[in-house]
């Protein structure tokens, strides 16, 4: 089916079939495929049951939307699907799980399994547990992939002593500004991978401090920048 949906693509850059049936069943079946790749939000769902207590899930939008955009990415690129492949990170492997085998049950319980984890549960009625997923984005992405961040920044300072003398820092997201639009996201991307040297702020330090950025394999790019200079 995956093969199907990359056939789909060609088809739609300009190159028409002798037989239109044919295209729409084509678009169908994948249109098919493509729906079994989201998910629901747990609003409207039932409740799941973990060992004898059920549970609802509300508000699952958040989660939803970046586990759909990395498992569309798997699909699409062979490198990122490589990078999956190698990874242990729960919420990447929900994704590869959800591209392989579509929404089901199962998955519902292993979404179910992955909030549990990072969102607090509260007394509903009958007995059933009530988490609410509620959050934006940033948290989601904060909270289950801060082991494969967007950003690496190396910090290296000249005074060995220094605790700065050699540091990483991982960064889920990254903030750019994105002044003149997304036209200019890889001039703005290159200046925020420029190394950066300034005097050590540490206290008793009075090295010199060099911050360089590392692009990881995926980008989480918040926009509230660009989103003001848009107004």
């Amino acid at each position: 089916m995956e093969s199907l949906c990359i056939h789909v693509k060609y088809l739609l850059r300009g190159w028409e079939p002798s037989n239109p049936i044919n295209l729409f069943l084509l678009l169908l079946n994948c249109l098919d495929f493509l729906l079994q790749l989201f998910l629901i939000n747990g609003n409207i769902t039932t409740p799941l049951k973990i060992s004898k207590q059920r549970y609802l899930l509300h508000n699952t939008c958040p989660f939803d939307s970046i586990a759909v955009i990395i498992t569309m990415a798997y699909i699409d690129n062979n490198q990122y699907k490589q990078f999956i492949n190698t990874e242990k990170n729960e919420l990447l492997q929900f994704c590869k799980d959800l591209a392989i085998h579509g929404s089901s049950k199962i998955m519902y319980l292993k979404r179910l399994h992955i909030l549990k984890n990072i969102f607090n549960e509260s007394d509903g009625i009958t007995n059933v547990k009530l988490i609410d997923a509620r959050c934006n984005i940033t948290y989601i992405i904060s909270k289950l992939l801060k082991d494969v961040p967007s950003a690496i920044e190396e910090l290296r300072c000249s005074n060995i002593n220094c605790i700065n003398a050699e540091k990483n820092l991982s960064s889920p997201t990254i903030i750019l500004n994105f002044c003149g639009g997304f036209n200019n996201m890889n001039t703005a991307l290159n200046k925020y991978i420029q190394p950066i040297t300034y005097l050590c702020t540490e206290e008793n330090c009075d090295g010199t401090l060099t911050s360089t950025r590392i692009i990881q394999q995926h980008l989480f790019i918040e926009t509230e920048i660009y989103a003001n200079y848009a107004r």
